[in-house]
């Protein structure tokens, strides 16, 4: 790729968004960056990064190449401009933002994109008079621009005041077929202001195409505040920890940690007065990469089994199921449990140092099992599940939308919660128990007489980790895997480890290079 940037530079540039129109954007980020690497004055490359970074959600390295080019650049280059207001607006810097508009020539232009940009950005340091007057100030012009970004912010102007049924018909008539996330989030603001179900499937799209959008996440929690209100507050303190200091956000987690009449709370789950570990037991951290309940779940089942390479395999087989391939939905086949990968998972964990562990999360066997577990568990076990389970999963999705579930599930970087648990109960035949501040819940299974432990730790409540998943492992199986006896039990991340590779369920942006 090197060769054609130095060979025929409009070509390479046509060739990167071939790849950004065929939804290969981590394709174009690496072509990007190895042209980089031959021409790293090329401006017009790191134009191109930023706003693949932008589509990617990858909002704090966008920043950085934006404002590399409006330091370099020295001009009036109000498109970038344009983009770090955005930028700031994803991150939560909302007073930085109003400062920019202030400061740059910003100030008196008027484009829509500018005057909805300034809108958004008023009402969020609590100028609602001003945002009033932006917003108004859109509506009252047509618009009618193919640009995806720019007609999700002229949605936004009409949402924001009020007029849903002017927003969802104006998204109507423009007939996008291309997706993007922030669309798919105003589509869904408009459906979800006229309390339209179909809210639900446009957030999800726009999660599973940005897994780092706030809007998502809150819009989400919207939807499922009248469902269950523990569902809600998950999404709203993930959106929360992507955009820290929304006064939206804020308000949306006061209520929805309501008081509430504890007679109303399902009976699944009994609950104590004060979370305390086991003793002798040591808390041992994973990724937080929204996998970390399945990371935890493998680690604390398999590691206690090594000692038996037969109970190792069978408890492997539970986990995996007895065929030694499997095959996933989008008919990817993956081979886990022949005799080549369990002796290669039973070495990779025994040589496990529990300690200094960040490489073994990138293992492609350790990833399989991962994929097998998490679509066995939505998919297979789903069926035999007793009603008490499926009252469970209605508590964060209602029974109709189980499709909806069970797609956004069986993606890979969805976090799992009480039905994911209950669901590994049944599967393996354990009983699971959770400790969390203030309480701990217990998922027995009868006729069982293990038992694994896990720990959640949750941002409203202060903890540092904030929403995440780990598990306790008994002491003396923690120094055996210790082999660093003075690195510390959570998780670090190596400076060389790469983001986790969520690039790949992301679609193009409408912004032109």
């Amino acid at each position: 790729m090197q060769g054609r940037y130095l060979k025929d530079k409009k070509q390479f540039m046509q060739t990167v968004l071939d790849y950004s129109n065929e939804n290969k954007i981590d394709v174009a980020l690496l072509c990007i960056n190895e042209a980089l690497e031959v021409g790293p004055d090329d401006q017009k490359l790191y134009m191109i990064r930023s706003a693949l970074l932008m589509r990617a959600g990858k909002f704090k390295e966008a920043l950085v190449d934006i404002d590399y080019l409006l330091k370099t650049l020295k001009s009036k280059n109000n498109e970038l401009k344009k983009n770090k207001v955005f930028c700031l607006y994803e991150l939560g810097e909302f007073k930085k933002a109003h400062s920019f508009l202030k400061k740059s020539t910003l100030k008196r232009d008027d484009s829509v994109e500018t005057r909805c940009l300034k809108g958004i950005i008023f009402h969020k340091i609590g100028l609602i008079d001003e945002a009033k007057k932006a917003f108004h100030s859109v509506a009252i012009e047509p618009y009618d621009d193919k640009d995806l970004h720019v007609s999700s912010l002229y949605a936004q102007a009409l949402i924001r005041l009020g007029e849903y049924k002017e927003a969802i018909a104006f998204l109507n008539a423009k007939n996008i077929k291309k997706t993007y996330y922030y669309l798919s989030v105003s589509r869904g603001d408009a459906l979800w202001g006229i309390k339209n179900p179909d809210a639900r499937e446009q957030y999800l799209q726009a999660i599973e195409l940005n897994p780092h959008s706030a809007d998502a996440f809150y819009g989400f929690g919207n939807v499922l505040l009248g469902e269950n209100s523990e569902a809600a507050l998950r999404h709203y303190e993930e959106a929360l920890r992507l955009r820290p200091n929304d006064p939206d956000i804020q308000v949306a987690i006061k209520k929805a940690k309501a008081p509430k009449d504890l007679s109303d709370e399902k009976k699944e789950v009994p609950a104590t007065s004060k979370s305390k570990y086991p003793k002798e037991m040591v808390e041992v951290d994973v990724p937080n990469d929204h996998n970390c309940l399945f990371w935890s779940f493998i680690m604390a089942y398999l590691l206690p089994t090594l000692n038996d390479k037969k109970e190792f395999e069978k408890s492997y087989t539970l986990l995996v199921g007895d065929a030694e391939t499997y095959w996933l939905n989008d008919g990817t086949e993956l081979v886990v449990n022949d005799m080549n990968t369990r002796d290669a998972v039973y070495n990779l964990l025994k040589s496990y140092d529990c300690a200094k562990n960040s490489k073994i999360y990138r293992n492609e066997n350790l990833l399989n099992i991962r994929h097998v577990m998490r679509h066995r568990i939505v998919h297979e076990e789903s069926k035999s599940f007793s009603n008490e389970h499926k009252q469970v999963i209605a508590d964060d999705v209602s029974k109709e939308n189980w499709d909806h579930y069970s797609h956004w599930m069986n993606q890979k970087n969805t976090w799992g919660g009480q039905a994911e648990i209950m669901g590994m109960s049944n599967m393996i035949q354990i009983s699971i128990r959770v400790f969390s501040k203030g309480y701990d819940a217990e998922y027995k299974y009868e006729g069982s007489d293990k038992t694994l432990y896990l720990v959640y730790t949750n941002v409203s409540q202060g903890d540092k980790l904030g929403n995440h998943y780990h598990y306790l492992l008994d002491e003396k199986l923690y120094k055996k895997h210790c082999l660093n006896k003075t690195s510390p039990r959570f998780f670090q991340k190596e400076e060389s480890e790469p983001d986790d590779d969520l690039l790949t369920l992301l679609q193009t942006m409408g912004h032109q290079f």
